[in-house]
């Protein structure tokens, strides 16, 4: 970690340097030290006040500032802040008194001890803490993203590339252990030196099945067969030659299916589903195109052409359940047709093409989502500030803070702010909660805030991409351009050992260009592609989702002025591959853009798909739209919502397409 953290400050210093270097030039090293502890600060962030000019400390609290003649004044402000820390401001005049009595450090105060304290990923000999450490591991070895928490608490850690993690608990302490398609499990952790845990799959998403001696894979993954020659949970359109005229023929070939009727007026249903029986009317769903069909309700399918399918898919009760929610308690059969495929295709799921699908014809009604307040009755900051104090517990409910954040900065900001921060103080290591009380900050607009969380998630999650990302993107909105700049070349360049920046690819370049387009003389643009400093770079309509667990199941639909809909699914049956890529690289966001789309009114519709990961922290989702991005009309709205209010499709939000108003 000490390595990485002086290659990445040698880096920003390097990106600075070359555009200041000057023969009068002032150069000066300083170390920032805790006051009361009298250790180094590492990842404390250090500006010069008004200047694309700064620093991030090293592993040792390092940090060195390149200050030109021309902003070589006594009363120059130099900014010093880290999370646990009280904010300071100190005059260049101070710093040189310093240096010439030879004292080349900086002490700040602490208003955090469990903030303030360095992140446990390393061992300290002065530290006093009590950490449990393991493996979590499966059938096949080690198991990389594992989330290990202590039950009833906030605290939480991810496992590294070896299985193995370390975590701040007591031997009376019960430790919970889950993973993507994992059965999670609990673990005592009594036997703190050693823990070896093993996880075993829950059954709903397996990786391959074998049938007359032939590998195929299941409902959730691609197969290769040369015909339907026996009953096979899935079939597709490989399988279905010119014999196959009819729904009835595929549908029987399926496993586990049984039937009653005959053909064009069959009901079908799983052999062994416990739900599942003519007479209770509890009977599997038939899914065309994402349009449910309840067999039984007098409803007739529509023709389908066996011809034009491109897969059937059998989904039990409890996975259809996970699914449709009640409607799947009796299973699911899932019909795609090519025609939908085609479809879908016109724009992917990095949203590269055209927002406009053919075809779906948006006809509901739905409510636009408003958050509640979480204060009852309360009209105002005193009936809200003493309701909030009334429901603080000595167990902290991560939602409920969270929410009350947000809603209490339309009354008082300041203390808006100190509740993510008593929040935080309760996860200090937990990079899940960190990360959501960070977004929480730039939905109440207040981005230097959130800066110092993003720099501890950095420390505590150095081999996710995301953390390089967001960290970029918040220099870049708070103004500290060469620090921005100097992570986003990283990505680009995409050589950091252990990392692959690819899945955000999309997202970095369009953010490089927006920097080009605000901040060209603030940046060596000259060395980045001719591709990246288009003169006209703009997006007319520009949305991320982040989201702040990658298990998190949802699905967007997107809504055109002609009610024409797109529907982008986040869930373990459509995106299975996609979450674990996710977990494995350590992101969860997705970009969409709309540009020289059907102008007017627009609508993005959420809604929760599964059942929700179990943990201390509730998943959210930050929305982020931009409108006109890259250009000097830019304008910019961030909302973080919880995915538990939209158990039910709701507007996420509205906007207009081609209005600059």
């Amino acid at each position: 970690m000490k390595i990485f953290l002086t290659t990445l400050v040698c880096f920003f210093t390097f990106m600075v340097s070359p555009m200041l270097a000057q023969d009068n030039a002032l150069i000066f090293e300083m170390q920032l030290i805790n006051e009361a502890t009298q250790q180094p600060i590492p990842y404390a962030n250090v500006r010069v006040l008004d200047e694309n000019i700064g620093d991030v400390t090293d592993a040792n609290g390092l940090f060195e500032l390149v200050l030109p003649p021309d902003v070589l004044k006594d009363d120059t402000l130099i900014e010093l802040t880290a999370l646990g820390y009280a904010p300071r401001v100190v005059r260049n005049d101070f710093i040189l008194r310093l240096l010439k009595e030879e004292k080349n450090f900086l002490l700040m105060e602490p208003v955090s001890t469990a903030l303030s304290a360095p992140p446990a990923i390393k061992e300290l000999s002065e530290d006093t803490t009590t950490y449990v450490q393991g493996t979590v591991q499966t059938k096949s070895g080690p198991l990389q993203g594992a989330s290990v928490r202590v039950k009833g608490s906030l605290k939480e850690v991810m496992t590294n590339v070896d299985g193995t993690f370390r975590i701040a608990a007591d031997s009376t302490d019960v430790l919970l252990i889950s993973h993507f398609g994992m059965t999670p499990t609990e673990v005592s952790a009594e036997n703190s030196n050693n823990l070896s845990i093993t996880l075993e799959s829950d059954g709903q998403l397996l990786n391959e099945v074998v049938v007359a001696g032939r590998k195929i894979e299941t409902a959730y993954g691609e197969k290769n067969v040369d015909a339907v020659g026996y009953a096979a949970s899935e079939i597709t359109s490989e399988d279905i030659g010119a014999q196959y005229q009819s729904l009835d023929q595929l549908l029987v070939r399926l496993t586990g299916i049984q039937y009653s009727g005959v053909p064009g007026n069959r009901v079908y249903y799983f052999i062994r589903s416990v739900n599942s029986s003519i007479t209770r009317n509890v009977l599997p769903v038939i899914v065309i195109d994402n349009q449910i069909y309840q067999q039984g309700t007098n409803v007739a399918l529509p023709f389908v052409n066996v011809q034009n399918i491109d897969r059937i898919t059998a989904l039990p009760s409890l996975a259809a359940s996970v699914k449709y929610g009640t409607l799947g308690s009796g299973g699911a059969i899932i019909i795609n047709t090519k025609s939908m495929i085609k479809d879908d295709e016109t724009i992917n799921a990095s949203g590269k093409r055209s927002m406009l699908v053919q075809g779906n014809d948006f006809n509901e009604r739905l409510a636009l989502y408003r958050p509640t307040s979480p204060f009852g009755t309360a009209s105002n900051f005193e009936e809200a500030r003493s309701a909030f104090e009334t429901a603080r517990t000595n167990t902290i409910d991560a939602g409920y803070y969270i929410e009350s954040a947000l809603y209490m900065s339309r009354w008082d900001i300041d203390y808006a702010n100190n509740i993510l921060y008593d929040l935080a103080e309760e996860g200090p290591n937990n990079v899940r909660l960190l990360r959501t009380i960070a977004y929480a900050f730039e939905a109440n607009q207040q981005e230097k805030l959130a800066t110092n969380f993003f720099q501890r998630i950095l420390v505590l999650a150095p081999n996710s991409i995301q953390s390089y990302r967001d960290l970029a993107n918040n220099y870049k909105e708070t103004g500290e351009i060469s620090k921005a700049y100097g992570l986003y070349k990283q990505m680009l360049v995409n050589e950091t050992e252990g990392l692959d920046f690819e899945p955000l690819e999309d997202i970095v370049k369009h953010e490089i260009q927006q920097l080009v387009a605000f901040h060209r003389s603030e940046i060596p643009f000259q060395e980045l592609p001719n591709d990246l400093l288009s003169a006209t770079f703009k997006k007319d309509v520009r949305i991320l989702m982040s989201y702040n667990d990658p298990q998190a199941e949802f699905d967007l639909q997107f809504v055109d002025p002609a009610k024409k809909y797109f529907i982008w699914k986040h869930d373990r049956f459509a995106a299975e591959d996609r979450i674990r890529k996710e977990l494995a690289a350590g992101y969860a966001m997705e970009e969409f853009i709309i540009d020289d789309a059907p102008v007017g009114a627009w609508r993005v519709n959420l809604r929760q798909a599964g059942s929700l990961p179990e943990n201390q922290v509730p998943v959210y989702v930050k929305y982020t739209f931009y409108k006109n991005f890259g250009t000097p009309t830019e304008k910019k709205t961030v909302k973080l919502v919880p995915l538990s209010a939209f158990d039910a499709r709701m507007t996420l939000a509205s906007f207009l397409n081609g209005n600059d108003t």
